[in-house]
């Protein structure tokens, strides 16, 4: 796996020079962090998610009973990310001998960085909008 992110373009070629020559995948990766994230240069902290499901609830009104669709709120336990550090270029050497574990393993890992990448973005931008709270209220 290579990032595409890279700043070395010599790298880059040697890298996907033997790739080609020794006949091996090459998957790319949009950025340093998401490959880091991969390769499991982080470290993961525990933390509470929350998310609404819809339920259906009984309530009685004017001496009938009904069913209404409300929210609940809901949490589970994530394991997320922490001081992931970038990479540029990883290696799974061996994954076993069937093909189909190796298009599964690469699914995992694609799907991996796009959830790790979702809940680090949603964490941004909590974080700037805490930020901007605190910095209107000081004028």
């Amino acid at each position: 796996m290579i990032a595409k992110e890279l700043d070395e373009v010599n790298y880059d070629r040697l890298v996907r020079s033997l790739c080609s020559k020794h006949s091996v995948p090459l998957i790319e990766i949009e950025k340093r962090a998401e490959l880091g994230c991969i390769a499991g240069q982080h470290r993961l902290q525990e933390t509470d998610e929350t998310f609404y499901v819809n339920e259906k609830v009984k309530v009685r009104e004017n001496g009938m009973e009904k069913e209404v669709v409300k929210k609940v709120a809901k949490a589970r336990k994530v394991w997320i990310p922490r001081n992931v550090r970038p990479c540029s270029c990883a290696a799974v050497v061996n994954y076993g001998a069937n093909e189909e574990a190796g298009s599964e393993l690469e699914e995992r890992f694609l799907d991996d960085i796009k959830q790790a990448m979702s809940i680090d973005e949603k964490q941004q931008e909590d974080k700037e909008t805490k930020a901007g709270k605190k910095g209107k209220g000081k004028h």
